[in-house]
């Protein structure tokens, strides 16, 4: 045989004494992967097994690069899920923090509605009277049906006309009022927190 300089047999030895001192078997890897390949193929066994082993460092790196890929994607996760958890609660308590608003009393109400100002007692009148003709035509069927069981406990038709121009102009009324008494609670409220 010839004197063979080129760098890929030199290289193999060199990687033989490595795998040597390291207390690897070489020739285990090499046998393996030579009765996988044909006659053809077995140009330089030399060649083949320093591929074959760069590849299958390569390929234990890219696991090792896999799982600290999925473990960092696992961590991730866990991070986002308590996070939203934690967020979920915070909202949660939220509304529990916040002062909540009284209702207005009975005498809160008189004062701020005139119980002597006509248009508001037209429309409360109104109102009624339509309330009290639903009552009265409900009892009526119920008295027509017998003691048969209703069906529908918790829902109740209102019969009331909405198409009434006088229903209409009560309910405005009322409204109206209605948003001045809140826009007075709104003005007391804040000349309150300017005095302390």
């Amino acid at each position: 045989m010839g004197c063979n300089t080129s760098k890929e047999t030199t290289n193999n030895e060199n990687d033989n004494k490595e795998s040597k001192e390291e207390g690897a078997r070489p020739n285990d890897e090499v046998n393996h992967v030579e009765t996988d390949l044909s006659a053809e193929d077995r140009k330089s066994s030399s060649a083949k097994t320093i591929t074959i082993r760069s590849n299958g460092t390569l390929v234990e790196q890219q696991k090792k690069v896999e799982n600290i890929e999925n473990s960092a994607e696992e961590a991730a996760t866990k991070i986002q899920a308590v996070f939203r958890g934690h967020r979920t609660r915070k909202s949660m308590k939220q509304p529990q923090t916040q002062p909540q608003e009284h209702e207005p009393t009975r005498e809160e109400l008189e004062n701020e509605f005139r119980l002597d100002d006509p248009e508001l007692c037209n429309a409360a009148t109104k109102i009624q009277a339509s309330f009290r003709g639903h009552m009265t035509r409900k009892q009526m069927e119920e008295e027509k049906k017998g003691d048969e069981p209703k069906n529908n406990e918790g829902e109740e038709e209102l019969d009331i006309d909405l198409t009434d121009p006088e229903l209409n102009k009560a309910a405005a009324k009322i409204q109206a009022s209605f948003r001045g008494h809140l826009k007075n609670k709104e003005g007391q409220g804040d000349g309150q927190t300017s005095s302390n």
